[in-house]
Order: C-alpha cells, then structure tokens, then sequence
C-alpha cells in the first residue's frame, strides 16, 4: 500500500498538483485518496478526504485543486472556480488552469439555468429558461425509463439527484 501511495504522489508531483512544495504537512494517503475517490466519482470519499486535508493544509495547490475538481464534479461551478484560481494563484500548475477555465466557462453557460426535479426524484434537469424548457417532459421520461435498465445492467445505485444539464 505504502509503494501505491508513493507512487501516486511521485505522479501527482510530477503532474504539478502538489505545487512547489510539501507544505501538506506528510498526508500523502489523502491526497492520493482523494485523487483516487474522483477519479471513481466518489464524491462521499472524495469529500472526507478533502475535509482532512483542509484541516492539515488548507491553501496547499494540491487541496485547492482537489477541492475545486470535487465542486466541478458536483455541479458548483463557481466554488469550483473560485478554489480553482486559489490554486492556480498558488502554483497549482497547468492542471489547475485548464480545470478553472472549465469551472468559469460553465459556471458562466449555466448561471441563470432553470432546474427541475424529476417526479421520481432521481434526476435534477436543469436548462436554459425559454424554448429548451419544452424538452424537460420528455428527458424525463426517458431518464426514468432507462433507470430500471441500466441500474440492474450496471450493478450500481448511483446517489440522487442525479444532474443533467441540457446545453442549447
């Protein structure tokens, strides 16, 4: 275990997420944990990771980064934008910079977006108001009819609401 977590934060380092220095404070198992559980887009351990890290090093590159990756994730375009220029500001690298011109490129597209929770509960629509509003009935539709299907084929229950955006 201790050579995985070795290796994932030599490459987290040479990637440029762990910025100049180990001012982590020696908390490499959650900085891989936490790179690890995104990656599997599990936002659960991803945050309780995160919340160790920002008790240990909270303006580190590598939490900010982490940190500004799991709201992107989570749909918070503008706190994934906001840890995300923290982190760039602080020597996050090249990854923070391409992630906070995601984080405000979309944070932007989706600001005034229209949200609609499914009747099922299982999906939140969100929308630009106006014309794309007349397709919500049938996204609906359509997500609640694959959700039977595709969560048996899967093997996996996915936590709800899940988010989908519909982008004119």
């Amino acid at each position: 275990m201790r050579a995985r977590v070795a290796t994932i934060v030599a490459l987290l380092t040479l990637l440029g997420l762990l910025g100049p220095g180990p001012a982590w404070g020696g908390v490499p198992e959650d900085i891989a944990a936490a790179a690890e559980a995104l990656k599997a887009w599990d936002m659960a351990g991803a945050g309780a990771a995160l919340t160790r890290l920002e008790a240990e090093a909270p303006m580190d590159p590598a939490t900010l980064l982490l940190r500004g990756r799991h709201h992107l994730m989570e749909g918070r375009y503008q706190d994934a934008a906001d840890f995300l220029s923290q982190a760039t500001q602080l020597g996050g690298g090249e990854t923070a910079e391409h992630f906070l011109g995601i984080a405000r490129a979309t944070a932007d597209q989706t600001r005034d977006y229209v949200r609609h929770l499914t009747a099922s509960g299982r999906f939140e629509i969100a929308h630009a108001p106006g014309p794309d509003a007349v397709m919500v009935p049938y996204v609906e539709e359509v997500l609640d009819a694959a959700w039977e299907h595709l969560t048996r084929t899967f093997g996996h229950t996915p936590p709800m609401p899940i988010r989908v955006e519909i982008y004119p």
